[in-house]
């Protein structure tokens, strides 16, 4: 307060050039009778963090440390692209630190509920992206966040996915199919695939080409 009055002269210009910065910060947001002494200590109180790394510098860590310590694979990579960074794009090159902040995390809840309504989907790039904050809370050194800003998000309801299993009869009666018109149907080595190897029809085998097969 002192410093407003300018009655300390060993402070510098910048110093109180700060000061009536802070002040103005606080009355904008209507903290009118909060002193800026009164929020620094409570801004202290919370330990955080401050950093001026970007979500999009503290991304390629966290992707370095996957491939590199963890080995992932190939398929999990891409898991974490389109959930997780996709999540996160629009503020790549924002502070990463910012995540601090309860108003962006609403606002990152917000972006991906509007985004992705399927509530398998959502759930992915809930738990995803919540994977790169946690690891910038606690698997980091030193850590990134003071905590993961998704770690209280609500759950969702996820539908149970109908199952429907075939008798040795009807898988049978498939190949035997399968195999009298695979000149013409080419269909002998999905079904095959599918029947032994337990495979999902339409999100697993759907998207298979012969390069994913090892015999």
């Amino acid at each position: 307060e002192a410093l407003a009055r300018n009655v300390d002269t060993s402070v510098s210009t910048d110093a109180k050039r700060d000061y009536i910065n802070a002040r103005e910060a606080l009355d904008a947001k209507g903290y009118t009778d909060l002193t800026v002494h009164q929020a620094i200590l409570k801004w202290l109180k919370h330990e955080p963090i401050v950093s001026d790394q970007t979500v999009r510098e503290a991304w390629d860590e966290f992707m370095t440390y996957k491939i590199d310590v963890l080995n992932i694979t190939t398929d999990t990579q891409l898991s974490l692209v389109n959930c997780a960074f996709r999540s996160l794009e629009p503020w790549l090159d924002e502070p990463l630190t910012d995540f601090e902040s309860d108003a962006l995390v609403g606002k990152l809840k917000n972006y991906i509920d509007k985004n992705w309504k399927v509530p398998r989907t959502r759930s992915n790039h809930y738990s995803k992206t919540s994977e790169f904050f946690k690891w910038c809370a606690r698997t980091c050194s030193p850590k990134k966040l003071t905590k993961n800003p998704l770690e209280d998000r609500d759950k969702i309801k996820v539908p149970k996915a109908k199952k429907n299993v075939c008798t040795v009869e009807q898988a049978e009666q498939i190949l035997q199919e399968a195999w009298k018109t695979d000149k013409e149907e080419g269909m002998l080595a999905y079904w095959v695939i599918t029947l032994f190897l337990g495979t999902r029809p339409q999100s697993e085998m759907q998207w298979l080409t012969w390069d994913d097969v090892y015999l």
